[in-house]
């Protein structure tokens, strides 16, 4: 009664990671679908500017960046090659972008990017503006495509420079709008228009 092509069905992609039933996130904007077309590239590497990043961890340790010397990035609270994550904020948010997909262990990141720690919040969680728009600098300048800032706080002329040097060498600055409760303005860096809030 009619004639149509026959198509090819296929399985859908779902990681094995045992936590990944449990994220809310990769559904919520779209994850699963992008992973049928990719799972990323190790070419594309997010600088995750925060508290520093646990470089050894056994989710992220195979999608870590790392510079000629064997460092995964700097650290500019203590001034030294060491960016390890002594609060655990950082670490955290690079799952997000690049935990290992499919290898049965915890999360599952949104890519297989490869992640560049820029130390430059303290175990406190917080941190200098200067401290941040060195960071900023520093990954534009060591190969960083991507920079997610999942900080902020006040506008300063400072920061705002170190922005607009990364944005004008072709980066992606990603930040926190703000996890406020009330009210809707946006904090800084998100609030520039060279950066995706």
């Amino acid at each position: 009664l009619y004639a149509e092509p026959d198509a090819l069905a296929y399985a859908l992609f779902t990681p094995n990671d045992p936590l990944f039933p449990s994220q809310w996130g990769p559904p919520a904007i779209g994850v699963p679908g992008a992973w049928d077309i990719t799972l990323g590239s190790k070419n594309v590497v997010v600088a995750i500017v925060d508290t520093g990043v646990q470089y050894s961890h056994p989710d992220l340790s195979a999608n870590m960046w790392k510079a000629s010397d064997g460092s995964y990035g700097w650290n500019f609270v203590s001034g030294n090659k060491n960016p390890n994550d002594d609060n655990g904020h950082g670490t955290h948010v690079a799952g997000i972008v690049a935990a290992t997909i499919n290898n049965g262990v915890g999360v599952a990141g949104t890519s297989q990017s490869r992640i560049m720690a820029v130390k430059v919040l303290s175990s406190s969680g917080s941190g200098y503006v200067s401290a941040v728009a060195s960071g900023i600098q520093w990954a534009a300048d060591h190969g960083a495509q991507t920079i997610n800032l999942s900080l902020g706080g006040g506008a300063s002329t400072t920061l705002l420079n170190a922005v607009t040097y990364a944005y004008n060498r072709g980066v992606l600055l990603v930040a926190a709008a703000g996890n406020g409760s009330t009210g809707c303005t946006v904090i800084y860096p998100a609030a520039y228009s060279q950066v995706v809030a």
